[in-house]
């Protein structure tokens, strides 16, 4: 394990006790080492943990500029996984907000790239996200639709979590009409 690596790990274990200084210091420690050696990948990891910092503490407008930069380097490097994460981050971020719009707009792009890559789980987690903002929004019939299908691919996968978690968003699309 490099030492990149163990930055990274204690960040996440500070961030799970909420101690957010350290988990910054840590993650800071690690893009300043990926910077210094010019490594995409790496930095673009560095800057996606702390979007999930300012994520927790509820700076949206901070761990939007986090998730854009994320990104833009896992495009331009080709990381699939990593860019239909980094888009539905962006709409997560949006739903956080109450800008429906938008994270519908980010949902629906990053079902696409997911599908397009053939990313199944990715697929289930983007299906529930957009059809729990459409329930915002008020769109019923689509969130139901949409959340059936998320339901449909977390069985095909043998995903409990994401079974639950569209069962759920089901239940309260129902509640709400």
């Amino acid at each position: 394990m490099d030492i990149t690596h163990a930055h990274n790990i204690l960040g996440a274990a500070h961030l799970r006790d909420g101690n957010y200084e350290k988990t910054n210091e840590h993650f800071e420690k690690c893009l300043q080492r990926e910077e210094a050696l010019k490594h995409l990948p790496g930095m673009a990891t560095s800057f996606y943990n702390p979007g999930l910092v300012a994520c927790q503490r509820g700076t949206y407008s901070k761990a939007l500029e986090y998730y854009q930069k994320t990104l833009d380097l896992r495009r331009r490097v080709g990381d699939a996984l990593g860019i239909g994460t980094s888009i539905n981050s962006l709409g997560s971020v949006y739903h956080s907000l109450n800008q429906l719009e938008d994270a519908i707009e980010y949902y629906r792009e990053g079902l696409e790239f997911r599908e397009e890559i053939k990313h199944t789980a990715g697929v289930a987690v983007t299906l529930e996200n957009l059809g729990r903002a459409l329930l915002e929004k008020g769109n019923y019939g689509e969130s139901i639709k949409t959340l059936q299908k998320s339901l449909e691919t977390g069985e095909q996968i043998q995903a409990p979590g994401r079974m639950s978690g569209a069962y759920l968003a089901l239940a309260c699309t129902l509640a709400a009409m």
